[in-house]
C-alpha cells in the first residue's frame, strides 16, 4: 500500500467512529455524554482529515513532507483532545466503563499511528526502506485503533 493510501486510510478511520458512534440512541447519561463528545468532535476531525488529503495530494507534486506532517500533527492533536474530553466523561456502569475504556485506547493507538505516519514521510526522501518499515507500523496501529473503537462503540447503549 503506498503512503498516499496509508494516510487516507488513518484519515477516515476517525470518521468512521463518529458515524458509529453518533446513531446511538436511548443511552443512560454516562454513555449519553460520551456519544456526545466524540459527535461534538465531528466537524473538527473532518476538517482535520480534509487537511490531510490536501496535504498528501502536495506532496505528491513537492515531495516536500512539512504539510503532510503538520496536517498529521493536527489530526493528531484533534484526536488527543477528543481522548481527553472522553476521559473526563463518567462512566457508571461495568459496560460503560468498558467501552470508554475501548475508545480512550483506540484513540490513543489512533494518535500513536498518525505520529509514525508523519515519521514515514519525513523518512521517505532519505530513508525509503525506514520509511516503508514506519508506514507499516502505523498501519497496524490504525487496525488496532479502529478495532478498539468500533468495540468501544458496540459497547455503548
Amino acid at each position: 500500500m503506498t503512503h498516499r493510501g496509508m494516510a487516507l486510510m488513518a484519515v477516515f478511520t476517525a470518521t468512521l467512529c463518529c458515524v458509529t458512534v453518533g446513531p446511538i440512541a436511548g443511552a443512560a447519561a454516562s454513555s449519553r455524554s460520551i456519544k456526545v463528545a466524540i459527535v461534538r468532535y465531528g466537524p473538527k476531525i473532518k476538517a482535520s482529515e480534509e487537511a490531510v488529503s490536501k496535504a498528501v495530494e502536495e506532496f505528491k507534486t513537492s515531495n516536500d513532507p512539512t504539510g503532510v506532517e503538520s496536517a498529521i500533527g493536527n489530526a493528531a492533536a484533534v484526536l488527543s483532545s477528543l481522548r481527553s474530553k472522553v476521559a473526563h466523561q463518567s462512566a457508571a456502569t461495568p459496560r460503560v466503563k468498558k467501552a470508554k475504556t475501548k475508545i480512550l485506547q483506540g484513540l490513543h493507538a489512533l494518535v500513536a499511528g498518525y505520529k509514525v505516519l508523519s515519521k514515514a514521510y519525513a523518512e521517505k526522501a532519505t530513508s525509503p526502506a525506514a520509511a516503508s518499515a514506519d508506514a507499516h507500523s502505523s498501519l497496524v496501529l490504525i487496525a488496532k485503533g479502529k478495532k478498539e473503537l468500533d468495540q468501544g462503540a458496540s459497547l455503548l447503549p
